[in-house]
């Protein structure tokens, strides 16, 4: 499959690895949904992302499994489907 039609979930994105694996993948054009835990760090990451590709974020923590199913849920509605 070409990067361009995957969607990738990744958690912690916001800084650090998470947000490092996250700018390879949009360098690729992968779609992204994205969810961390600080708003402001999310949303900055998120329109850097958004330079390279299409990008959801979701803030949150997804050791709430409220929260993990609401990034699931909102990530296949807007992309239909996940592959990384």
């Amino acid at each position: 499959m070409e990067p361009r039609q995957r969607t990738a979930l990744i958690t912690g994105a916001s800084r650090g690895l998470g947000l490092e694996i996250a700018r390879l993948f949009a360098r690729e054009g992968t779609k992204l949904v994205i969810t961390a835990r600080g708003e402001r760090a999310l949303q900055e990451a998120e329109a850097e992302l958004r330079q390279l590709t299409e990008v959801l974020s979701v803030t949150g923590d997804v050791s709430d499994r409220s929260h993990a199913e609401l990034v699931v849920r909102r990530g296949l509605e807007s992309f239909g489907r996940f592959e990384v």
